[in-house]
């Protein structure tokens, strides 16, 4: 599975701008990237980092899917993938 990593502010649907993500590659939202957690419904293996949500002061609807994770989870989900891929 690939690993794409997010940082960059919401610019359209997601779905138009990451249309290569698959159903089982995972998306991790970090820095500006985490804004997309607040906006619209996101692939179901989706994180984002908690301290970027906390300090953009973002709020997550609960339909949103998307699992807050620490910084030593997301290392681990970088050990557990391949390829990487940062947009």
């Amino acid at each position: 599975m690939t690993l794409h990593i997010i940082n960059q502010c919401p610019q359209g649907e997601f779905q138009k701008q990451y249309g290569v993500i698959l159903e089982n590659d995972c998306v991790v939202l970090i820095e500006d990237g985490v804004e997309w957690a607040s906006r619209q419904t996101l692939p179901k293996n989706c994180y984002a980092l908690a301290e970027d949500l906390n300090r953009r002061d973002v709020r997550m609807p609960n339909e949103s899917g998307v699992h807050r994770i620490t910084y030593p989870q997301f290392v681990e989900l970088c050990v557990e993938h391949h390829p990487i891929v940062s947009w």
